[in-house]
């Protein structure tokens, strides 16, 4: 897991890894589910989701060169686009557990995915895309998966047979896997909506050349976050 907290973390035998991160690592990770909590806060709840993490060697510089487009757009240019620092890939939504039921929904997520031997696989991002919070009151610009769509749909199988023995609700239906890269909470309309979609395209088409090798991506692992420990299971 290089590179996640700035070197090397050791994986126990049993093929998971549990660390303990900063804070300013903690909040980046929810940042697109936790922007306003989805629930209620009460003592010993410890909000927990599942995710993949992209190699992000040079997709921040194109992250970066996205946001700095949207100044760009006359309509939008009073928008203001906030670059996500740690991108992920969802693979459950944000959901509550107890304490006590942390290790046991871990070990569970890491038996079955063990079980059904899903192999590591190859994805690709390739087109642009908009999303809005359960909410509405945040928007975020992403990267759509393209190709690994099957696997990851393989892979949400399992953890949402996870989230069900433990009573928690599965991920969205019909889920268009992506990366998001940047959020706002100004207001935008479906016009304006569609004015950035196609104009970030075109700018998309033209610098992917220049970072295709860091849109083809390798699924190694999957992420469980909770409270602050992150749990890492390998493919």
């Amino acid at each position: 897991m290089s590179g996640l907290l700035g070197g090397d973390a050791s994986i126990p035998a049993d093929g998971s890894s549990c660390i303990s991160l900063p804070g300013s690592l903690r909040s980046s990770h929810l940042e697109e589910s936790e922007r306003v909590r989805a629930f209620p806060h009460f003592p010993g709840n410890w909000a927990t989701f599942v995710y993949m993490i992209p190699r992000t060697d040079g997709l921040t510089s194109l992250f970066n060169q996205l946001i700095h487009e949207t100044a760009a757009i006359p309509q939008l240019r009073s928008m203001k686009w906030s670059l996500i620092e740690e991108p992920h890939i969802s693979l459950s939504r944000t959901v509550a557990l107890r304490y006590h039921e942390i290790p046991h929904f871990t070990a569970r997520l890491k038996a079955d995915i063990m079980k059904t031997s899903l192999p590591r696989f190859c994805y690709s991002l390739e087109d642009i895309a908009f999303f809005r919070n359960d909410h509405v009151n945040t928007s975020f610009l992403a990267l759509k998966v393209r190709r690994g769509q099957e696997e990851m749909a393989n892979l949400l199988k399992t953890v949402n047979t996870c989230l069900k023995s433990f009573n928690m609700p599965p991920f969205y239906e019909n889920p268009e896997f992506h990366v998001s890269f940047a959020w706002s909470m100004d207001r935008v309309s479906d016009e304006d909506k569609r004015v950035l979609i196609d104009y970030l395209q075109s700018k998309f088409d033209k610098l992917k050349g220049e970072f295709s090798e860091d849109l083809e991506q390798n699924a190694r692992a999957v992420h469980c976050k909770s409270g602050n420990r992150t749990y890492l299971i390998p493919l």
